[in-house]
């Protein structure tokens, strides 16, 4: 190297160095995205806006036999609360190899998929549920 690039070295630095971004302080790192912000992202909507249902508790009602039953899921709570003629009654969720299944160690259970199920109450049979759209019945 020359004695003019040995002088000129030190300025170059100084020139790129200067050239570099400010990153700035450090950015907060964005918060976890939750299953309903996912859903929202995937199709572009706000997960607090018009069109997007809060997926962590979903209603529903059914028709079970001459039973008329409304279940409030709680995905969250990993819990289903049936609300039926004798009172209402909270199952925990359990393994299923299919559907979601509601059961407890007493004999209740509430097993559904897509818009059927099944109802076991406690000391009667199962019974076959159908899902009641809304404003129905």
């Amino acid at each position: 190297m020359t004695r003019a690039a040995y002088a000129l070295a030190p300025l170059l630095a100084l020139v790129l160095a200067g050239c570099q971004r400010d990153a700035g302080p450090a950015a907060e790192a964005p918060p976890p995205a939750s299953p309903a912000a996912d859903a929202a992202a995937a199709t572009g909507m706000d997960p607090a806006g018009p069109g997007m249902p809060d997926e962590s508790v979903v209603e529903s009602r059914w028709q079970c036999g001459e039973q008329h039953l409304s279940a409030r899921f709680d995905n969250g709570a990993g819990t289903v609360t049936l609300t039926h003629e004798r009172g209402e009654l909270v199952l925990p969720q359990a393994r299923s190899a299919s559907g979601a299944r509601y059961a407890d160690a007493n004999g209740n259970e509430f097993w559904n998929k897509g818009d059927g199920a099944t109802l076991t109450l406690s000391g009667q049979e199962a019974r076959q549920c159908q899902e009641v759209a809304a404003g129905t019945g």
